[in-house]
C-alpha cells in the first residue's frame, strides 16, 4: 500500500528517459522500452460478462454493473463477452518509479473483444499505408484503492478480436486449456537497466506526468506480440471392435425369438 497523494523527486526530464532521486538520495535513470517483450503467464481464468463498458477491473467477478447513462435512459445495455483471471510476470518485476512498495510480478487480467470502430479504422489505416492491420490492444496500469476498499494492484487489459476471444472463452468453459502465455510490447514501459538479460528485466511505470504523483502512474498501452495457449490432448483412437455374435440380440427376449 502507498501513501496517497505521494510525489515522485524528478530531477530531470527528457525524451526517452528520466532521473529520479530515491529516499536515499540516491539518483536512478529509467529508460523507455524500445524493443522487449513482457511475457506473462496466464492462470484462473474464468468466463464472465459485463454490462456495457463499466467494470470494477481488477476485483471484477463477473457481476459488473452497466453505465450510469444507460440506467437514465431506461436502455439496458447487452451483456459482453469477457474472460478474467490472474497473470505472473516471466523473470524480474514492476513497479512504479519512486515507489518500491508497488513491485510485483501479479497482475490481474482481462480480455474483452476489440471495439468495432476502433477495428474499421484499423483496417482503413492499413490499406492506405499497404500494411497489415493489428486486431490488438492491450493496456497495463496500477490501481491504488482505499484500505476499506481493496489493495493496491497491477492490471492487465487486453482487447482481442471476436473470434480469438471466443476461441480463449470456449477453451476455458470446457475445461480443456492448460497453460496461456502472453507476450506485450509496452514502448511506454521503463527499465532502469536494459543491459541485464531480457529474462531479468525490471520494468516500471513512470508517476503522473501532471503532479509526479505516485499513486496514480501514467498507464502503458501498446499491442500482443504473442498469444499462445495450450490445450488438454484428446484421444482420437479407434474403440475396440466388440464381438458382432455375442451382442447380437442382447436386449431380445427368448418369448420374441421365438413368436
Amino acid at each position: 500500500m502507498i501513501e496517497k497523494n505521494a510525489i515522485a523527486k524528478i530531477k530531470s526530464n527528457r525524451p526517452g528517459s528520466f532521473v529520479n532521486e530515491h529516499f536515499a538520495g540516491r539518483e536512478q535513470t529509467y529508460q523507455l522500452n524500445t524493443h522487449r517483450t513482457m511475457y506473462l503467464h496466464v492462470q484462473e481464468l474464468r468466463v464472465c460478462h459485463e454490462m456495457g463498458l463499466v467494470c470494477n477491473g481488477l476485483a471484477c467477478k463477473g457481476d459488473c454493473v452497466f453505465s450510469a447513462g444507460s440506467a437514465r435512459s431506461g436502455l439496458l445495455p447487452a451483456a459482453s463477452l469477457c474472460v478474467r483471471g490472474h497473470a505472473t510476470l516471466e523473470g524480474g518485476s514492476i513497479s512504479v518509479i519512486g515507489a518500491p512498495g508497488t513491485q510485483s510480478r501479479e497482475f490481474s487480467i482481462g480480455f474483452n473483444a476489440l471495439d468495432e470502430e476502433i477495428r474499421a479504422q484499423r483496417q482503413t489505416l492499413a490499406r492506405k499505408q499497404g500494411t497489415t492491420a493489428r486486431y490488438t490492444h492491450v493496456t497495463l496500469g496500477y490501481i491504488h484503492r482505499q484500505s476499506d476498499i481493496g489493495n493496491d494492484g497491477w492490471f492487465v487489459e487486453c482487447e482481442l478480436a471476436s473470434d480469438t476471444l471466443q476461441a480463449i472463452s470456449s477453451a476455458v468453459s470446457s475445461g480443456t486449456l492448460r497453460a496461456m502465455t502472453l507476450g506485450l510490447a509496452l514502448p511506454e514501459a521503463y527499465s532502469d537497466d536494459w543491459s541485464r538479460p531480457s529474462a531479468l528485466t525490471d520494468w516500471f511505470l513512470r508517476p503522473n506526468p501532471k503532479d509526479n504523483r505516485i499513486d496514480a502512474p501514467q498507464m502503458a498501452h501498446g499491442d500482443i506480440t504473442r498469444l499462445s495457449f495450450d490445450l488438454a490432448s484428446v484421444d482420437l483412437h479407434r474403440p475396440p471392435e466388440e464381438d458382432p455374435e455375442q451382442n447380437e440380440f442382447q436386449d431380445t427376449s427368448p418369448e420374441m425369438m421365438a413368436a
